[in-house]
């Protein structure tokens, strides 16, 4: 991309559970990122947080992960759902490939876009 080459924000989900995309590529797709944003001097380093269902166990666990630089910016987010297969997490069971116990991604990729203009 020469001059236009600039790091770029990253969002992905996976269920644990999936059976057509092993869940490796989650983390492979992070770690190939994180090399690239070495590229351009910034080194991040990952904050892990556990979420558990609040309702009874109507939806999944999920671990979230934050991979922030020196100043503290996340410039990519992961999210491993546990129990979900391959799915749209949070989406509507009437829907095609989707599982509404899994967080709401459309939500939290908003969210996460949105913030990245702070």
């Amino acid at each position: 991309m020469g001059p236009y080459a600039r790091p770029v924000p990253i969002i992905t989900f996976h269920g644990q559970s999936d059976t057509t995309v092993n869940p490796i590529n989650a983390s492979t797709l992070i770690q190939q990122w994180i090399y690239t944003y070495k590229n351009f001097g910034i080194n991040l380093h990952e904050n892990a947080a556990f979420y558990t269902s609040q309702d009874n166990g109507n939806h999944y666990s999920y671990i979230m992960s934050d991979y922030i630089d020196a100043e503290n910016k996340i410039w990519m987010k992961k999210i491993m759902v546990e129990d979900m297969g391959h799915a749209w997490s949070g989406g509507n069971d009437n829907g095609s490939d989707t599982d509404s116990k899994g967080p709401n991604a459309s939500k939290m990729m908003w969210d996460f876009f949105e913030a990245q203009n702070d």
